[in-house]
Protein backbone atom coordinates (compact mmCIF):
# COMPACT_ATOMS: atom_id res chain seq x y z
CA UNK A 1 0.00 0.00 0.00
CA UNK A 2 1.45 3.31 -1.21
CA UNK A 3 0.84 6.69 0.79
CA UNK A 4 2.69 9.78 -0.78
CA UNK A 5 3.86 7.58 -3.51
CA UNK A 6 6.48 5.55 -1.13
CA UNK A 7 5.61 2.13 -0.01
CA UNK A 8 4.61 1.69 3.18
CA UNK A 9 5.79 -0.40 5.75
CA UNK A 10 2.83 -2.45 8.40
CA UNK A 11 5.06 -1.62 11.87
CA UNK A 12 2.56 -4.48 13.58
CA UNK A 13 3.90 -7.18 10.84
CA UNK A 14 7.28 -5.60 11.02
CA UNK A 15 7.74 -5.82 15.17
CA UNK A 16 6.02 -8.97 14.69
CA UNK A 17 8.64 -10.86 12.34
CA UNK A 18 11.82 -8.75 14.67
CA UNK A 19 10.33 -10.85 17.90
CA UNK A 20 10.52 -13.43 16.15
CA UNK A 21 13.81 -13.44 14.73
CA UNK A 22 15.06 -12.20 18.06
CA UNK A 23 13.46 -15.17 19.54
CA UNK A 24 14.96 -17.82 17.89
CA UNK A 25 18.30 -16.08 18.16
CA UNK A 26 18.74 -16.00 21.98
CA UNK A 27 17.11 -19.80 21.34
CA UNK A 28 20.44 -20.46 19.54
CA UNK A 29 22.43 -18.51 22.08
CA UNK A 30 21.44 -20.78 24.78
CA UNK A 31 22.40 -23.64 23.34
CA UNK A 32 26.11 -23.05 23.83
CA UNK A 33 26.12 -23.15 27.48
CA UNK A 34 23.41 -25.95 27.99
CA UNK A 35 25.90 -27.87 26.22
CA UNK A 36 28.90 -26.52 27.71
CA UNK A 37 27.28 -27.48 31.40
CA UNK A 38 25.94 -30.84 29.50
CA UNK A 39 29.67 -31.73 28.42
CA UNK A 40 30.46 -31.28 31.93
CA UNK A 41 28.50 -33.07 33.69
CA UNK A 42 28.21 -35.90 31.46
CA UNK A 43 25.57 -38.01 33.02
CA UNK A 44 24.78 -41.21 31.09
CA UNK A 45 21.10 -41.88 31.44
CA UNK A 46 20.19 -45.38 29.81
CA UNK A 47 16.34 -45.99 29.31
CA UNK A 48 15.89 -48.96 27.48
CA UNK A 49 15.16 -52.19 28.54
CA UNK A 50 18.78 -53.42 28.38
CA UNK A 51 20.90 -52.82 31.85
CA UNK A 52 24.64 -54.14 31.94
CA UNK A 53 25.11 -55.07 35.82
CA UNK A 54 27.16 -52.33 37.47
CA UNK A 55 30.10 -53.22 40.47
CA UNK A 56 28.45 -53.92 43.49
CA UNK A 57 29.50 -53.14 47.20
CA UNK A 58 30.99 -56.96 47.43
CA UNK A 59 33.07 -56.43 44.15
CA UNK A 60 34.20 -52.96 44.90
CA UNK A 61 35.27 -54.18 48.68
CA UNK A 62 37.51 -57.16 47.22
CA UNK A 63 39.07 -54.72 45.02
CA UNK A 64 39.79 -51.87 47.38
CA UNK A 65 41.31 -54.67 49.79
CA UNK A 66 43.41 -56.88 47.59
CA UNK A 67 46.90 -57.32 49.12
CA UNK A 68 48.27 -58.57 46.04
CA UNK A 69 47.96 -56.37 42.49
CA UNK A 70 45.77 -57.60 40.26
CA UNK A 71 45.86 -56.35 36.74
CA UNK A 72 43.01 -56.59 34.47
CA UNK A 73 43.15 -56.98 30.75
CA UNK A 74 39.76 -55.82 28.60
CA UNK A 75 40.37 -57.87 24.72
CA UNK A 76 37.78 -55.50 23.36
CA UNK A 77 37.71 -53.88 19.80
CA UNK A 78 37.25 -50.20 20.19
CA UNK A 79 34.70 -50.39 17.16
CA UNK A 80 32.70 -53.07 19.66
CA UNK A 81 29.44 -51.85 21.56
CA UNK A 82 30.34 -54.32 24.22
CA UNK A 83 33.19 -51.93 24.55
CA UNK A 84 31.50 -49.28 25.59
CA UNK A 85 29.59 -51.25 28.15
CA UNK A 86 32.42 -53.10 30.32
CA UNK A 87 34.37 -49.76 30.08
CA UNK A 88 31.51 -48.44 32.06
CA UNK A 89 31.80 -51.49 34.37
CA UNK A 90 35.82 -50.99 34.69
CA UNK A 91 35.74 -46.85 35.31
CA UNK A 92 33.47 -47.58 38.60
CA UNK A 93 36.43 -50.57 39.77
CA UNK A 94 39.15 -48.52 41.85
CA UNK A 95 41.48 -50.17 43.80
CA UNK A 96 45.26 -49.20 44.92
CA UNK A 97 46.40 -52.79 44.43
CA UNK A 98 43.93 -53.11 40.85
CA UNK A 99 45.07 -51.60 37.57
CA UNK A 100 43.57 -52.05 33.79
CA UNK A 101 44.42 -51.80 30.47
CA UNK A 102 42.05 -51.81 27.87
CA UNK A 103 43.57 -54.19 24.39
CA UNK A 104 42.44 -55.26 21.02
CA UNK A 105 43.88 -58.66 20.36
CA UNK A 106 44.97 -58.14 16.70
CA UNK A 107 47.16 -55.16 18.09
CA UNK A 108 48.63 -57.02 20.67
CA UNK A 109 49.29 -60.74 19.67
CA UNK A 110 52.35 -61.28 21.97
CA UNK A 111 50.48 -60.48 24.77
CA UNK A 112 47.42 -62.26 23.46
CA UNK A 113 49.84 -65.37 23.02
CA UNK A 114 51.15 -64.93 26.81
CA UNK A 115 47.45 -64.93 28.39
CA UNK A 116 46.17 -67.65 26.06
CA UNK A 117 43.31 -65.26 24.34
CA UNK A 118 42.52 -66.26 20.85
CA UNK A 119 40.55 -63.18 20.09
CA UNK A 120 38.56 -60.79 21.27
CA UNK A 121 35.76 -60.47 23.75
CA UNK A 122 37.56 -61.50 26.89
CA UNK A 123 38.64 -59.98 30.59
CA UNK A 124 41.72 -61.70 31.67
CA UNK A 125 42.58 -60.82 35.80
CA UNK A 126 46.82 -61.74 36.22
CA UNK A 127 48.03 -62.12 39.20
CA UNK A 128 51.80 -62.07 39.73
CA UNK A 129 54.29 -62.76 37.49
CA UNK A 130 56.66 -65.43 36.02
CA UNK A 131 55.74 -69.16 37.41
CA UNK A 132 53.71 -67.50 40.28
CA UNK A 133 51.72 -66.24 37.10
CA UNK A 134 48.08 -66.79 37.82
CA UNK A 135 45.51 -66.21 35.24
CA UNK A 136 41.78 -65.73 35.10
CA UNK A 137 39.47 -65.77 31.75
CA UNK A 138 35.85 -64.63 31.73
CA UNK A 139 34.77 -64.96 28.44
CA UNK A 140 31.94 -62.26 27.61
CA UNK A 141 32.04 -61.99 23.66
CA UNK A 142 32.91 -58.83 21.26
CA UNK A 143 29.44 -59.11 19.63
CA UNK A 144 26.54 -57.63 21.78
CA UNK A 145 23.92 -60.18 20.71
CA UNK A 146 26.05 -62.98 22.21
CA UNK A 147 27.27 -60.81 25.34
CA UNK A 148 24.00 -59.56 26.15
CA UNK A 149 23.15 -62.43 28.14
CA UNK A 150 26.47 -62.19 30.01
CA UNK A 151 26.49 -58.29 30.53
CA UNK A 152 23.21 -58.40 32.64
CA UNK A 153 24.99 -60.12 35.27
CA UNK A 154 28.62 -59.03 34.58
CA UNK A 155 29.29 -57.95 38.19
CA UNK A 156 28.53 -61.56 39.22
CA UNK A 157 30.89 -63.45 36.75
CA UNK A 158 33.57 -60.79 37.22
CA UNK A 159 33.69 -61.12 41.37
CA UNK A 160 33.91 -64.46 41.19
CA UNK A 161 36.98 -64.62 39.15
CA UNK A 162 38.94 -62.00 41.23
CA UNK A 163 37.61 -64.08 44.21
CA UNK A 164 39.79 -66.99 42.34
CA UNK A 165 42.84 -65.06 42.52
CA UNK A 166 42.17 -62.34 45.65
CA UNK A 167 42.06 -65.37 48.12
CA UNK A 168 44.91 -67.90 48.46
CA UNK A 169 43.53 -71.64 47.85
CA UNK A 170 43.11 -72.85 51.26
CA UNK A 171 44.76 -76.70 52.15
CA UNK A 172 41.88 -79.24 53.07
CA UNK A 173 43.04 -82.08 55.16
CA UNK A 174 41.00 -85.43 55.84
CA UNK A 175 41.36 -87.41 58.81
CA UNK A 176 39.46 -90.84 59.92
CA UNK A 177 38.90 -93.05 62.48
CA UNK A 178 39.91 -91.07 65.75
CA UNK A 179 41.49 -87.69 64.08
CA UNK A 180 44.60 -90.03 62.96
CA UNK A 181 46.20 -88.54 59.68
CA UNK A 182 45.54 -91.00 57.19
CA UNK A 183 47.77 -90.73 53.79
Amino acid sequence: LFANGLPHVNDTRAKRLSIQWLGTAFAIASLVPINYIAHDTNVRKDLGYFKTAMPGESTQGIVSSLEQPIHAYLFFPPSSDVTEEVRTYFDQLNGPQFTKSYVDHSLEPELSKDLNVRDNGYVVFVRGEGEEKQVERIKIGADFKTAKRILKKLDEELREGLLKLAKDAETLYVTTGHGEMYW
